[in-house]
């Protein structure tokens, strides 16, 4: 027989490891390749990212300087995803 006090004590019912991993890696994923892309548009001077930076007041090499930033951050990120992965309590 439970009581209400036993049923209040219980806590709810965590994901298990396999979704946390998924989507912490489906989440970490997105941010690099959102990072990558708009670091690759960047270094290629799209057309739409030069008039935005120009509209801003910014020199046309300031987007090689934001490209380059953001692909080493991409790659960062990939790069510290399994060693912040541990500190997340996500294990294999």
């Amino acid at each position: 027989m439970t009581t209400q006090a036993t049923r209040m004590r219980t806590r709810p019912r965590l994901p298990s490891g396999t979704v946390r991993n998924a989507a912490y890696w489906a989440s970490t994923g997105f941010a690099a390749v959102a990072l990558g892309a708009t670091g690759a548009a960047d270094l290629l001077r799209v057309p739409a990212i030069m008039e935005s930076l120009a509209h801003l007041g910014y020199p046309a090499y300031f987007a090689t300087i934001l490209g380059a930033w953001e692909l080493l951050g991409a790659a960062a990120d990939r790069c510290a995803s399994s060693a912040a992965r541990e500190g997340m309590g996500v294990r294999r």
